[in-house]
């Protein structure tokens, strides 16, 4: 291969070859051309500050494993497109994440999209005709090329940055080659990982701490919920099905309170430990108050696979080879946290139902074993991460040794944490996943800055949560699983 170009690692080969993809759209409540023009400069000037600008997949040809490379270019300015998205005014509110969606699922294998979309309401409406109502910068890209944080950071650099006055050519040509941040060839992940294992000391106990019980799956999870594998009657057929789910800034920002004022001052538990808790509590509830098996099922274990950021981690390879972790598309690893079915719901009482769980729980006991249990796993995933389990699945990922990629899990959490955005901006995700059979969960925050100011104190905004099906899963369950957990969410920010 050429100087500009690497083979893929088996983890990202595997993404290449089944067009895994992640999808943002960040939408903007404007209208105006000049809003359109600056936002495709601003969308310029993020891909020159990150390597999604210059990388590219290719398939090898005549290649019978069907691999793939990664390549290095110029900066192309026809990366940016634009197009028109014409709807009825009462489709507003929806129509933007219907059309990530639908675009995720029609994105050509292997390319970056990043286009401006502009939202028109048609002739139906009687204060409009035919204009201009929002615009949405729209990023998708195969997981082969970026994790979800720079994927965020590609984003935020593209809105939030101040946008210079000077301008590309029109073919996107630079002055000089990017040097520093960017070598001739991003390198390979996997390589800094396995190195930085090798070079630190780890305790002598097993390669991952083990649970109490065997693991439930989520294919498990919903046979049992309705009565059996065959009767998956929601199924989802090819893995695009998702759900939603939003909670405005008030409920984060109670909900922190309540976290901070119910737990340990010394325990500093995270946010994504509470997540993390209130998801296998709804998860319990799920396998024994809704399980038709008789006699009632055995305790087993409920898991949460959290996607890790493993560049932190890096700062002595960042040293040895005088490059910036920050940077890399991608570097990640996970860790498993685990709780056993008997003690996420020993505090439901034993006439409860599912669906009277939503509503209350009896003295608050389940909201209080919720906020003990976050303070837990906050510690256990620090543990395992500190003992190396985040970095072990890394290395095992992208070396194709999967079976040694640690315990499975129930479902896949993947929290990309705080995105800073422009006042009045919405970020929503998507995933695409063909022939995947899991569930997977992305989580992000919003904060908001005035006038492009990076030095402005942030205002708190919304989180959201995007919840991929897999193929052949009930979508009911799915679904019947995170209502509830938001709903516990809801009702602990009233505590």
């Amino acid at each position: 291969m050429g100087l500009n170009e690497r083979p893929l690692n088996a983890l990202e080969n595997l993404f290449a070859a089944a067009n895994v993809r992640f999808s943002l759209l960040i939408v903007f409540d404007q209208n105006d051309e000049k809003c359109v023009h600056d936002l495709r400069q601003r969308a310029l000037q993020g891909l020159e500050t990150s390597p999604l600008g210059y990388l590219e997949l290719q398939h090898i040809e005549n290649d019978a494993n069907n691999t793939w490379k990664l390549i290095q270019h110029e900066l192309c300015v026809g990366r940016v497109t634009c197009r028109t998205v014409v709807t009825d005014i009462k489709m507003l509110g929806s129509q933007w994440l219907q059309a990530l969606v639908q675009t995720v699922n029609e994105a050509a294998q292997g390319a970056l999209v990043l286009e401006i979309i502009m939202q028109k309401t048609n002739s139906t409406s009687s204060d409009s005709d035919n204009t201009t109502n929002a615009i949405g910068l729209f990023v998708n890209v195969n997981h082969a090329m970026a994790d979800g944080r720079s994927l965020t950071r590609l984003v935020e650099m593209a809105t939030t940055k101040p946008l210079r006055q000077e301008k590309l050519s029109d073919q996107g040509k630079h002055d000089s080659q990017p040097t520093g941040k960017y070598p001739i060839i991003v390198p390979d992940w996997h390589e800094l990982v396995k190195q930085c294992m090798t070079t630190r000391q780890w305790d002598d106990g097993p390669a991952f701490l083990p649970g109490n019980y065997n693991m439930l799956t989520i294919d498990e999870l919903c046979a049992a919920a309705i009565g059996g594998a065959n009767e998956n009657r929601n199924a989802s057929p090819n893995g695009s099905e998702s759900y939603e789910f939003e909670f405005s800034a008030d409920t984060i920002i109670a909900l922190r309170k309540v976290i901070k004022k119910t737990t340990s001052k010394h325990a500093n538990t995270t946010l994504s430990g509470f997540l993390a808790a209130v998801l296998m509590r709804s998860l319990a509830m799920e396998y024994t108050l809704t399980c038709t098996q008789e006699p009632p099922p055995l305790p087993r274990d409920i898991g949460i696979s959290m996607l890790v950021d493993l560049r932190p981690q890096l700062k002595q390879q960042q040293q040895q080879q005088e490059i910036d972790v920050q940077v890399l598309p991608q570097a990640f690893g996970t860790v498993t946290l685990m709780e056993s079915t008997d003690r996420l719901t020993m505090s439901t009482r034993s006439d409860d139902t599912a669906e009277n769980d939503i509503i209350t729980e009896h003295k608050h006991d389940g909201h209080h074993m919720i906020l003990a249990l976050a303070t837990e796993l906050t510690q256990q995933l620090r543990r395992r991460i500190e003992r190396g389990e985040a970095l072990r699945t890394g290395v095992a990922l992208t070396s194709g040794q999967f079976e040694n990629a640690g315990p499975p899990a129930t479902l896949e959490v993947s929290n990309l944490g705080v995105c800073r955005l422009p006042k009045g901006a919405k970020l929503y995700t998507a995933q695409r996943f063909d022939g995947y059979d899991g569930v997977s969960c992305m989580i992000h925050s919003e904060s908001y800055s005035n006038d492009n100011d990076d030095t402005a104190s942030a205002v708190a905004g919304c989180m959201r949560w995007n919840v991929s099906v897999g193929q052949g899963l009930d979508g009911e369950v799915i679904q019947r699983v995170f209502t509830r957990a938001a709903a516990l969410c809801e009702q602990i920010a009233k505590l």
